[in-house]
């Protein structure tokens, strides 16, 4: 590979027929939309080895979490050994960094263990990383995420608000990303870089919108950089202005519009095609904040219940006179805690769709979910046994 790298090295930027070749070569052995699509309609077992086909590991042995950890690893570490520029490749691990340092500072707030949930493909060991900021000595870390890390510690130790401690930090993040996409001196990687930035802005003010936040906390949570200024987008929050005009220039135009035009339901809503959503029942804090959808078909209807928990069920039977469901999609990802006997005797299903991953550490579906839904006398589809579930009719 340092071979390789040599010869890449000699190219002019407008000349990269080695990589093209290389890449070309490389082809086959990507993960293809036709891989994918035989994975959807497969067993676990054959996706797994659809998967090992194309370079990852056994992720019926090591977890598919570390397989695709691995594998981004592997792929970051060739395409930089190919890279005719230094930190073109490390603009793009930069943001793991950031994802293990949010998970590292959070953790430790709350006294667990953030192995499970750090990524291998940050320019810096995930364990490299804790034990820097456990430390305070950088040593292969980069500093920038250090100081961040720390000055996120403070911030969540005096307040308590994890948000905070995400924002210090991600503004830390794009701070380090334009400077370092300022030294690669590459124009597309500066115009990625504003594209990042506008994008996470315009989540902050869509989401600020959403919960009726003014224009001082949208001002605290944008980050720097983008191509949109954050005062303009502040002024038309402020004024209940549409976001769109301000992206018309930009590639997230259709996105700003999309976003603009959400309906936020905090009463029932019936829609033109008759579709039915009915309001959040409960409280943030009983994580029943999601909506309820009755989706009327020819021939059947189908009931989503979000999340719901067995005591937001009984206060939507009480409210709502519910029609029979032919459908119904488990509440929670069959959880013990939803899709209550009553809810099922109120509506009677035929079939009861989980959504649920496979060997997940949650234990879903429960048990007892199951055996209500079999005493129900409907059917059981399982997303972990049997992939995409379509229906016809």
């Amino acid at each position: 590979m340092t071979e390789q790298k040599k010869k890449v090295k000699a190219c002019k930027d407008t000349e990269y027929l080695f990589i093209s070749a290389y890449l070309r070569a490389k082809e086959p052995q990507l993960l293809n939309a036709e891989k994918a699509g035989r994975m959807l309609g497969s067993s676990v077992q054959e996706a797994a080895r659809i998967l090992e086909s194309c370079g990852y590991a056994d992720v019926l042995a090591v977890g598919l979490d570390k397989a695709l950890s691995d594998r981004r690893a592997a792929v970051f570490s060739e395409v930089e050994a190919l890279a005719p520029k230094d930190g073109v490749v490390s603009l793009f691990r930069m943001r793991y960094d950031y994802h293990n340092a949010k998970t590292i500072v959070k953790a430790e707030a709350v006294g667990i263990d953030p192995a499970p949930l750090l990524s291998g493909a940050g320019r810096a060991d995930a364990q490299a990383l804790k034990t820097a900021y456990e430390t305070g000595e950088s040593g292969s870390v980069p500093q920038a995420v250090l100081t961040a890390m720390q000055a996120a510690r403070d911030a969540l130790s005096r307040s308590a608000d994890p948000q905070l401690a995400d924002l210090i930090l991600d503004r830390a993040y794009f701070a380090e990303y334009h400077e370092t996409a300022a030294q690669v001196g590459s124009a597309f990687l500066m115009g990625y870089a504003q594209l990042q930035a506008d994008s996470a802005n315009l989540r902050a003010a869509v989401r600020a919108r959403r919960m009726h936040k003014d224009a001082a906390f949208l001002k605290s949570v944008l980050v720097p950089g983008g191509r949109v200024p954050a005062e303009e987008i502040c002024q038309v929050l402020a004024q209940d202005e549409l976001f769109a005009p301000l992206f018309a220039n930009t590639a997230l135009f259709a996105a700003a519009q999309a976003g603009t035009e959400i309906r936020f339901v905090t009463d029932d809503l019936t829609l033109p095609d008759g579709m039915r959503m009915f309001a959040p029942t409960g409280s943030a804090e009983e994580s029943n904040t999601g909506l309820c959808v009755l989706a009327a078909g020819e021939k059947y209807d189908i009931l989503v219940t979000g999340d719901l928990s067995e005591q937001a069920e009984y206060r939507l039977l009480s409210t709502h006179a519910l029609p029979r469901a032919a459908v119904l999609v488990a509440g929670h990802h069959g959880a013990a805690t939803s899709t209550s006997e009553a809810l099922l005797r109120a509506i009677r299903p035929e079939a009861v769709l989980i959504s649920v991953g496979a060997d997940n550490r949650f234990g879903h579906p429960a048990d007892e979910t199951l055996r209500r839904i079999e005493k129900a006398g409907a059917a059981v589809f399982r997303t972990d046994l049997s992939g995409t579930i379509t229906i016809r009719g």
